[in-house]
């Protein structure tokens, strides 16, 4: 089924524009189909010896109807007739074009002109000859002859293809003809005529000067017709042919009414291998020596138009609905000036649209630009010949568009299609599968958005036919811009956008089809590597997509050593619990929701990584992770732009490398592969930009808040960008003041609900890790002892190296510290006591034990900054008695210090590794007992219990009463 656009075919007023069928009638022959292919190739003799049953050739009244008069034409035609008339007029005419170019069209119409000059002069003023009785009147009035007179002449017809030298036709008297003066004295005047150079004749030997002269003074104003002469000359005595040509053109000239007109190849590869070049070189010398010699110019694109539009179509047209038509298009190209060429915006290329209609002009470029090169198209004949077919099948298939564009050319008709891919060779054949028909992949496209595509008559495959018109191997540069295509697909009426969302649906889904680094756009018979690129993308699946990603997320965690990044953990394992912050960039499969019917990946993953360290345990530090997400539409498009990257790598490396990839399919290859890579980091980049840093709304609750996401601007390293966001929002800090500090504690450990007035550096820092609620999260532990330091010396905070709990006194507590005396502190440890302000000043009002004096006193010496000084000390101390035999070590910890508490590092680490180092033997009993007056709830008995047998412990539980 064909689908028609011309419900969309309107003017610029909303009018709908006539189908060109409708406004100009098609001649009979092609309308039905019954044109021969032969009938566009004019045969100069079978016209001469009335032969040819081709009445366009034949007929000179019908011959001069379809026949447009081109400059290079009525110049040939005014000169040969000035000259028969005595007028002047040059007496040696090359016509020189291209294989099917027009030469024997030429001179079968000088030779029906002289032949027929006066019936041609009395056709009706009215009627289906009239314009040729009008143009004929013009020619003989530019050549001076009168209307009423006319002209006769002899003629003499030579065809190349014709005569051979080992002819046996002779004359009625028995005189061979096997010779090109022989042939055209009898033509020109019967046996007399052949006496005047009879001799030569017969004996195969070239006339001189004398004996053509007296030839031409016998017969009397004559035209000598050469056709394809190289075609004899090649087989024959070549010598003697050169020299009958050059005597011809000088007799030629000594006389004032005969005129010679010769066509000769416009190329060596028309000349017919090296004889033919041999002969070609030495006949196109004698005729350009020739001082009289002119050369019938080859036909413009612009007139050409003419000569086949009068081959194909009548003359009857409906002016005003042709105007309508090309108006509209001109008002088209004009408004969207961005949309189209800058020559289709012209004045002129209105008037070019009238001189074509109704065929579209850029048809005619396309094919006299880019297919002419090829010796085999021919041409004008191959124009006339492709036109033909098409309007034939165009006419049959019902086409209503107001023209004959690019996009109607049905590539689907074989014998269409044949025409290019005989030019272009059978490795073809499938590039033109795809352009045209009912299973090409244009249509394919087209059928995907039927709505859309097809309300233009199909616009993927409008696009596939312009693009393969201009495919030509020939052409310099191949292809046409999106400009182009828009040249030869949109009619008024209709939109420039739908053409440019079917070009980029086409570039990749068609094995043949391609897009140039410059934006051109053509068929190849080669595959086109976008489409196996674009085949491999969509093998891939999500996993292997996901595997680039993470692979290139990678990247960010080996060039971070100054911070801890876990890179798309699979479970908690993966996910260290450690004491310094670490981001946490989630895998592509745990994204965020971008449309609020989709589940929150992200989130339910953070939840668990925050509750569940490595081997099931729970996590200690929780608040040192941060987190990175991507959202679900950013998943998508980096999982698309991965697979096209790993599409095109497949293209260059590995196993599944193209084989032969060379020159410039290597080159886009590459430069495809570079453009991918680049897609996958920008997509990547765009799809990380949300960040998370977890809240814990109840202090009495560890129940975390991972819902509440940010989103952050894009940049190139998403870990980078990650952790200064964080910084920016004070959910990371580089530094912390003192009183910030101290406010915290104040709240929560000096006057929360079991106040403490003093903790160990180890404990504050296992404190600030391990709960979120303090809403203060260190970037490390460093950062902390630079505070407490600072509050130390500010007198916000008191140090002291350890308390005695029976006598409820610190040792070594420090004061306010100066500058003169703050380098003798010593560095904090682990077990140092940070104390609260208030405690440590009224321990230092009732001791005198304190490490520190004024500034005015001495310097302390080397035992005081050790830290073993005592100042009551006068005299070596008495050895100490033995020590208890025994230590039982019990901690009670709330439930506010229990998320903090480190029992591994407090008991384990210090207390019993302490007594093993004595020698004794160590036993570690943990007792944790739980009490609530009514009940514990369900969901934290299950809890209870799954965690109890994942760690081993025997779990006992008082059944309430």
């Amino acid at each position: 089924m064909t689908i028609q656009p011309q419900a969309l075919a309107a003017n610029g007023n909303g009018v709908h524009l006539k189908p060109w069928r409708n406004v100009i009638s098609t001649n009979p022959d092609v309308l039905d189909g019954s044109f021969q292919e032969a009938d566009f190739a004019a045969s100069l003799q079978s016209v001469y010896d009335g032969t040819s049953t081709v009445a366009e050739y034949s007929d000179p009244p019908e011959f001069f109807r379809r026949t447009h008069p081109t400059a290079g034409l009525r110049n040939l035609l005014v000169t040969a007739m000035r000259r028969l008339n005595g007028n002047g007029g040059n007496p040696v005419i090359q016509t020189k074009t291209g294989f099917g170019g027009g030469k024997t069209h030429s001179l079968i119409a000088l030779y029906h002109l002289v032949n027929s000059n006066r019936g041609l002069l009395d056709l009706p003023y009215t009627g289906r000859y009239a314009r040729v009785r009008s143009e004929i009147r013009a020619i003989m009035d530019e050549a001076g002859i009168a209307p009423e007179a006319g002209t006769t002449a002899k003629i003499a017809v030579l065809s190349g293809t014709f005569l051979a030298p080992d002819s046996t036709r002779a004359t009625d008297a028995g005189d061979p003809l096997n010779t090109l003066w022989g042939e055209m004295a009898y033509q020109l005047g019967g046996q007399p005529a052949y006496e005047t150079v009879g001799h030569a004749a017969r004996n195969n030997v070239a006339p001189g000067g004398e004996a053509l002269g007296n030839l031409f003074q016998l017969v009397g104003p004559c035209v000598i017709l050469m056709d394809e002469i190289v075609n004899y000359a090649r087989n024959a005595n070549l010598d003697a042919v050169a020299t009958f040509m050059q005597n011809l053109t000088e007799a030629v000239a000594q006389r004032t009414n005969v005129v010679l007109v010769a066509s000769l190849p416009a190329s060596p590869d028309e000349a017919g291998g090296d004889e033919g070049e041999r002969a070609l070189s030495i006949l196109s010398n004698i005729l350009e020596r020739s001082n009289a010699a002119i050369r019938v110019a080859e036909t413009s694109n612009d007139e050409a138009f003419a000569v086949v539009r009068r081959r194909l179509f009548q003359e009857d047209c409906d002016e005003a609905a042709r105007e309508e038509t090309c108006q509209a298009f001109q008002r088209m190209y004009q408004r969207k000036t961005d949309d189209y060429p800058q020559e289709a915006r012209e004045a002129r290329y209105l008037e070019r649209l009238r001189q074509c209609y109704p065929i579209h002009p850029e048809i005619f470029d396309r094919l006299y630009e880019d297919w002419s090169p090829y010796h085999e198209f021919q041409r004008t004949r191959g124009v006339l010949r492709l036109m033909a077919q098409t309007v034939s099948r165009l006419c049959a298939d019902g086409n209503e568009a107001p023209l004959i564009m690019p996009g109607d050319l049905p590539f689907g008709d074989g014998k269409i299609a044949n025409v290019f891919t005989t030019l272009l060779g059978p490795q073809w054949d499938a590039a033109a599968n795809e352009v045209d028909g009912e299973n090409s992949r244009s249509r394919q496209i087209d059928l995907q958005k039927p709505a859309r595509y097809g309300a233009v008559g199909g616009a993927a495959r409008r696009i596939a036919r312009a693009a393969f018109l201009s495919s030509s191997t020939q052409k310099a540069v191949r292809g046409i811009t999106a400009r182009q295509v828009n040249l030869g697909v949109t009619m008024p009426g209709q939109g420039t956008a739908v053409y440019g969302e079917a070009l980029r649906e086409m570039d990749g889904k068609l094995y043949h089809f391609y897009r140039s680094g410059d934006d051109r756009y053509y068929f190849d018979a080669q595959e086109n590597l976008n489409k196996v690129a674009n085949d491999r993308a969509n093998n891939l699946s999500i996993e292997e997509a996901d595997q680039e990603i993470i692979r290139r997320l990678a990247e960010f965690r080996s060039n971070s050593p100054d911070r801890a990044v876990s890179v798309c953990p699979q479970s908690p394992d993966d996910v260290g619990d450690d004491d310094h912050v670490r981001l946490v960039i989630l895998p592509p499969s745990r994204s965020r929701p971008s449309r609020a019917t989709e589940q929150d990946y992200a989130s339910e993953t953070a939840h668990r990584l925050l509750t569940t360290a490595p081997r099931g345990l729970n996590r200690n530090k929780p608040n040192t992770v941060l987190f990175l997400a991507a959202a679900s539409d950013g998943v998508r498009d980096m999982r698309n732009a991965a697979r096209r990257f790993r599409a095109w790598d497949s293209i260059i490396n590995g196993n599944q490398r193209v084989r032969g990839l060379t020159g410039e399919r290597e080159t886009a290859a590459r430069t495809q592969q570079r453009d991918a890579d680049s897609a996958t980091r920008t997509a990547l980049e765009n799809a990380y930009r949300w960040i998370m840093a977890p809240r814990q709304p109840d202090p009495l609750n560890a129940d975390y808040d991972t819902a509440q996401w940010k989103r952050i601007n894009a940049a190139p390293d998403i870990a980078a960008n990650a952790f200064e966001e964080f910084r920016k929002d004070q959910q990371l800090l580089d530094r912390l003041t003192p009183t910030a500090l101290e406010r915290r504690l104040r709240e929560y450990i000096w006057n929360g609900p079991n106040p403490r007035s003093h903790l160990t550096v180890a404990e504050l820092w296992d404190i600030l890790t391990g709960n979120i609620y303090l809403r203060l999260r260190l970037r490390n532990r460093q950062a902390l002892e630079q505070c407490l330091s600072e509050g130390i010396a500010d007198g916000i905070f008191a140090r002291a190296d350890d308390y005695d709990a029976v006598a409820g006194k610190y040792h070594n507590i420090s004061p306010r510290v100066s500058e003169s005396n703050a380098s003798y502190l010593p560095p904090l440890s682990n077990s140092t006591l940070i104390v609260e302000a208030s405690a440590a000043k009224n321990a230092q009002a009732s001791s005198s034990d304190t490490l520190l004096h004024s500034a005015t006193d001495a310097a302390p010496s080397q035992e005081q900054r050790s830290g073993n000084y005592d100042p009551h000390q006068t005299s070596t101390p008495p050895r100490e008695p033995a020590g208890p035999r025994r230590f039982v070590a019990r901690k009670t910890v709330t439930r506010y210090e229990f998320p903090a508490y480190d029992f591994n590092a407090v008991i384990r680490e210090e207390l019993a590794r302490t007594m093993a180092d004595g020698g004794g033997d160590v036993t570690v009993e943990i007792t944790i007992t739980g009490h609530r007056d009514d009940g514990f709830p369900e969901n934290i008995v299950r809890s209870l219990r799954d965690n109890s047998k994942a760690l081993g412990i025997n779990l006992e539980e008082d059944p309430a009463n």
